[in-house]
């Protein structure tokens, strides 16, 4: 699985690289697995490098290998 070069990634743009629904990464987000922000519309938004973080440490639980991850 590639990440696509964005600079951030919303909580459903992280569900569908993981194959994964959007409820479950919220969930991440909120208990501070997934480290991210709310923008000015109190959405969440999360840094492409937490994005890789995350499918490094949790790949496995979103259906992707840790050697599926790839930062490019």
């Amino acid at each position: 699985m590639r990440v696509p070069e964005k600079q951030e990634f919303s909580t459903f743009e992280v569900a569908e690289l993981a194959g994964s629904c959007e409820r479950i990464i919220n969930r991440f987000f909120d208990a501070k697995r997934l480290r991210g922000y709310r923008d000015e519309h109190f959405e969440r938004r999360v840094p492409r490098d937490e994005v890789l973080r995350f499918f490094q440490c949790y790949g496995a639980a979103s259906g992707a290998t840790r050697s599926e991850v790839s930062d490019r």
